[in-house]
Order: structure tokens, then sequence, then C-alpha cells
């Protein structure tokens, strides 16, 4: 079975993302897989829209094993889509409505790149109308990660927290999350060209602060930066084998209660998101290949999004295909 975009997919059927074995981006498949059907207490969600993060390329690559399935793995932690059908014992949710989830991918094995994804009903929030689905899919990860770090920080009133990677995807949002609950929040960036990265109204720093600074530390980029942390403050890493070993590991865990609050601020207009960059599903390999080419010229061209119905495609690849 090959992708062509005119291919027609066999009732019964959708398309995924998948991959046997861990490798480069010739390990990349688009094939036709069983359509789920949903559990008592969950919904299948029709896709619209995933971004690419840094865990799907690790995880295809092999850094990261995927402890909740087995070969081969459907990829993708993000989603936004249309509940397409529920479970008997699902309340709140219905039919057509937008929604955005986070699937614990490395440990339920779960991937979200598919034509319709089964998903427990509590990992998932009703979504706004606005922003358009490729960009609201960069919240669900990257803002839980960045909202469960945070909690995991346990921060009094007043507190002063140094978030490190401050200009990456979790480190945006949680510079953002942490000033609507009126943190003074300090940013550690990697140099002077991610200035503009940073949201405005926190201070920006290039080089770890002076020794005891700063009241709590959320680490997003993997750096030892625990010299800036008072006697007694807090560490928190969301970054497994970050440098800062004397850090607490947060793994982000799937909750559709707090997607539903980082959703909230989105319609707020309290969390900026980026802009996309869009590739259909079947263009996967393209996709990696544009994020490829971005980290190595050290640029940041918006967040790489998959979307169901591509207006065009970028950059052009030969189409992925089984080869079972």
């Amino acid at each position: 079975m090959t992708t062509e975009p005119n291919s027609r997919v066999t009732d019964g059927q959708m398309l995924a993302v998948q991959f046997d074995e861990p490798g480069g981006l010739d390990v990349l498949r688009v094939r036709e897989i069983a359509r789920p059907v949903p559990g008592a207490d969950e919904v299948i969600v029709a896709f619209e829209a995933s971004v690419i993060n840094p865990a799907d390329v690790k995880i295809r690559s092999g850094q990261i094993p995927v402890r909740g399935g087995s070969l081969p793995v459907t990829l993708g932690y993000d989603l936004v889509g249309r509940i397409a059908a529920v479970g008997v014992d699902v309340t709140g949710l219905e039919v057509g409505t937008r929604v955005a989830a986070m699937s614990a991918l490395a440990i339920t094995g779960v991937g979200a790149w598919s034509e319709y994804v089964r998903l427990s009903a509590a990992s998932v929030a009703p979504a706004p109308g606005e922003p358009e689905p490729a960009v609201l899919a960069q919240l669900p990860l990257a803002g839980l990660t960045a909202w469960q770090g945070i909690d995991a920080l346990k921060l009094q009133a007043g507190d002063e927290v140094l978030v490190t990677g401050a200009a990456g995807a979790v480190g945006k949002l949680a510079v953002q999350v942490l000033l609507g609950r009126g943190h003074p929040v300090r940013a550690l960036i990697r140099d002077t060209t991610q200035v503009g990265q940073v949201p405005a109204g926190v201070q920006v720093e290039t080089d770890t602060p002076d020794a005891g600074s700063v009241d709590a530390i959320l680490d997003t980029a993997g750096i030892d930066a625990s010299t800036a942390l008072r006697s007694g403050g807090r560490h928190i890493t969301v970054v497994p084998g970050s440098a800062a070993e004397a850090a607490k590991l947060i793994i982000t865990r799937e909750s559709g209660e707090m997607l539903a609050d980082l959703l909230d601020m989105v319609a707020r207009g309290e969390l900026r998101l980026d802009p996309t960059v869009r590739f259909g599903l079947r263009d996967v390999r393209a996709a990696h290949e544009r994020l490829t080419q971005e980290r190595l010229a050290k640029i940041r061209g918006g967040r790489i999004a998959l979307v169901s119905r591509p207006i065009h495609s970028p950059v052009h690849s030969p189409q992925c295909a089984d080869t079972n």
C-alpha cells in the first residue's frame, strides 16, 4: 500500500505514521491500520493537527524507549481534533466537539499521528474556536509539562523563579504561566539572539545568575543552574538526563483538567503561541527534514505542524510508503 494523495483508505481502516524499528528518517512509514473503537471511558478523536516535539524525534531515533506498547510504534504526543465517538460511560463530551489532548506516548504506547486516536476521556479538553488547530496543537505537551513542573515547585506568593531554556517551547509557556500567577521570573537563554523569543515582563539572563539569587528553578533545557538557588529553594527539571542532578525530575502526565486551564488562558489571550509551518500526515518525512535543517542552522522558523488537510506542503519530499 502506498500513500499517494488520491489513495482511498478502506472502510474500517485509517492512515497512521509508524516505525517498525527506531532509526533515521527512512524508518518512517505512513500505512493503513485498523481504526480504533472506544472503551467505556474513552473517546475517539478525528485528527486535525499535531506538532513535532523533540520527544517524537528521540522516540523515532531510539533515544527514548516506548514502554507501554510494542512495535510498530505510532508516533505523536500532541493532538487537536474533533470527537468522532464516545464510550458508553463518557459524559460531558459530544461527537463533533473540537478538543485538545496530550497522549503520553512513551508510557502508554498510544501515538497521536493517525487519522483517529483513542484516548481516555479524562485526558481531553474542549478547545476554543481560536486559534486554529495547527497553532493550538503546540500547547498540550509543552503546556502540561510547564504547568506540572511549576506545580511541583510548590511556590509561595512572591517567590522568584529562574526558568532555564526560557526561549524554548516549554520554557516560553512556563514563563507566561508564572507571570499569570504573579511570580517574578528570570529567563535564562542561550544567547542574545533568543531575546525576542522571551515574553515581555521578565529579566533575561544569558549566564547563570548570581549565587543564591532565586527561590526556585524550573529547568526546561537540561542544564545545571543550581548555584543560583537560595538555601532551601526548590529545583525541578522536566528533562530526563538533565545536568541538574540534584533537581527532581517530573514526567508529564495526561490531564484534561489541567489542559482545560491552559486552554482558558489561551482563550483569554494570556498565552502566546508560536506560528506554525504545516505539512500533511503523508509528508511527515519532509516535516522531520525541515526540523532537522532548522536545528542545524540554529534558526526558529515556527513550530512544525502536521495537519489533516494542508493548504500546501512547503517542502517537497518523496512520499513515505509502507514497504510491508
